[in-house]
């Protein structure tokens, strides 16, 4: 109690936010943060086979790990030799070496392979008439040597199909070659350049002006078609 005019204090205000023990409830109005009286809920009993609370479950791709993990389904995951996403990579080129060329017939005719200086090439334009044009060459390691113009009516008939025919130019004593060919591009093989030196006295890997690059045919010989005496 206190007297008229005199101010007084209860000791039950506010006492609830500054001091322990039981306290009477706050109410609404003072603005105050109100406790639930709501029930919590309380977790229930763990599932089989879950590891303990605040256990992290466990990977069933390392060793020892348990056999109810190992059966759950997992999302896929990519192989660890392949990047996820990355691209696949190209094949290996076959590296393998080319079939080995048809040796000439017999002694006789690579001395005249050796010897002779010029040879008639048949290709094939795309309308599939023939192009015939004498040129020169070297017989080398079972294969023709022939050098030409990159922009040769010859070569672009090449590029479309590879399979050629070869005839020396003696009609009595006709040899004759079918073959397939690959064009080659500078630098040119050194022996092949200097077998063409030593037997013309040329260097088959100097251009021309207006001629284009000069490229190189390498002939492998399928089969001999005619050999020895006219027919």
């Amino acid at each position: 109690m206190c007297g008229k005019g005199q101010e007084c204090w209860d000791d039950s205000v506010n006492a609830h936010q500054d001091t322990p023990g039981t306290h009477p409830a706050a109410d609404p109005a003072d603005g105050l943060p109100q406790q639930s009286t709501e029930a919590v809920p309380r977790p229930g009993p763990p599932r089989p086979g879950a590891p303990p609370a605040g256990r992290p479950e466990p990977d069933p791709t390392l060793p020892g790990a348990p056999a109810s993990a190992a059966s759950e389904p997992r999302p896929p995951q990519p192989e660890a030799s392949q990047p996820f996403g990355a691209p696949h990579a190209s094949p290996a080129p076959n590296t393998s070496p080319a079939p080995h060329a048809s040796p000439a017939p017999d002694s006789g005719a690579a001395t005249r392979l050796a010897r002779e200086r010029n040879v008639w090439l048949c290709t094939s334009r795309a309308n599939g008439t023939p192009h015939v044009t004498p040129v020169w060459f070297v017989h080398h390691l079972g294969r023709w040597w022939i050098g030409s113009d990159e922009r040769a009516v010859k070569i672009r008939n090449i590029r479309r199909s590879p399979t050629v025919s070869l005839a020396l130019e003696d009609g009595d004593h006709p040899l004759v070659a079918e073959g397939t060919t690959r064009v080659l591009t500078t630098p040119f093989p050194p022996e092949i350049v200097a077998a063409f030196r030593e037997k013309y006295g040329w260097d088959v890997s100097a251009s021309r002006p207006g001629a284009g690059a000069r490229v190189l045919l390498e002939v492998r010989t399928v089969r001999w078609l005619l050999a020895g005496t006219a027919q």
